[in-house]
């Protein structure tokens, strides 16, 4: 019995870390709109020093070695339908025919098709010592960084830079973090490094936006990083690392009324959000963040759209994509953030 519950509360704490790292997500995209308020820019850095890193790590620890067709074939579906609809969308919003550019992704389905690729790398690399294959995944996003040419084609640059995470999670997926999960001191570690650096994202914003282009994980590495890239990058790495520990020691481990199970339906939201975003765009939402009650009120809108397509009613068509990859097994085919 006493397992049992140790279960439920591992399971539960996952699902309740998810479902604050999607917030981020569409939190985070809402506050990019409008970067040129200090406000925002502060919490933006905030957010994207690590909540995909630390998405990404969930996502390795819960991979599997087998129905990897399916599940590749899942992601890229998923990609492929968020890319088109954006599409079909941005041009209703430029009121033109734009060019649609099947080879790269500047925008949210970019991590669609790196899970598919993190998938696929993780299978193939099984059989080969870890320790090389973590070593050479770092190099290679280190000395990625320096090549022009590895950007948004392919996804290229943002596979190369988060799959270490991805890595590291799938090596720690055997090991027990029961104890730290349910352990007090937890909680004091987490504030304290949450907020020190939310302190430095809101006193040392300019520079530490500085390091945008690294956490972004899409761009080679800018003119003033041009003889320390590599350094600059693990330094990215670490404060990555630190600051996702940081967030996963405050997230509750008993459930929590609808935070859980919305936690459980993170891929809806983050195939949503963003087409409403631009729609809410297309109608001068960002006006309204001239005034202080403004920028509030346009934060809480995008809380209220990550509740709100977290609904059962927004699951499709994910769910039929999910369904489609796997039909031996009714449709579960762990097509998730997890």
């Amino acid at each position: 019995m006493d397992e049992k519950k140790r279960e439920t509360s591992r399971i539960v704490f996952w699902d309740n870390l998810k479902f604050s790292l999607i917030l981020l997500v569409v939190v985070g995209h809402f506050a990019e709109q409008y970067i040129k308020s200090g406000l925002f820019k502060s919490i933006f850095i905030f957010i994207y020093t690590f909540h995909m890193p630390l998405f990404i790590y969930i996502s390795g620890m819960f991979h599997k070695n087998e129905k990897i067709i399916e599940r590749v074939y899942g992601f890229i579906a998923i990609g492929f339908l968020m890319k088109i609809i954006l599409f079909i969308e941005e041009c209703w919003i430029e009121s033109e025919v734009l060019e649609f550019d099947f080879w790269a992704e500047d925008a949210i389905p970019w991590y669609m098709f790196a899970m598919a690729a993190f998938i696929i790398l993780t299978y193939l690399l099984k059989n080969i010592d870890y320790r090389a294959v973590l070593l050479m995944a770092v190099l290679l996003a280190c000395f990625a960084g320096y090549d022009k040419q590895i950007g948004d084609f392919l996804i290229l640059s943002r596979i190369l830079v988060f799959f270490p995470f991805y890595y590291m999670g799938y090596l720690m997926k055997n090991i027990n973090m029961q104890s730290y999960i349910e352990g007090r001191n937890r909680y004091i570690i987490g504030i304290v490094i949450i907020v020190g650096w939310i302190i430095c994202c809101v006193f040392m914003r300019d520079k530490v936006y500085l390091l945008r282009p690294m956490f972004t994980g899409r761009n080679s590495f800018p003119e003033r990083y041009a003889m320390n890239g590599c350094i600059v990058r693990l330094l990215c790495y670490i404060i990555s690392t630190i600051v996702g520990i940081g967030w996963l020691s405050i997230i509750p481990s008993k459930r929590v009324p609808l935070i859980s199970k919305f936690g459980q339906r993170t891929i809806q939201v983050y195939f949503w959000h963003f087409p409403m975003l631009l729609f809410l765009i297309k109608f001068d939402i960002l006006d309204m963040c001239n005034s202080r009650f403004g920028k509030i009120f346009y934060m809480l809108i995008a809380i209220v759209i990550t509740i709100l397509f977290s609904f059962n009613i927004f699951k499709f068509p994910v769910c039929f994509l999910e369904a489609k990859t796997d039909r031996r097994n009714k449709g579960q085919s762990g097509l998730t953030f997890k």
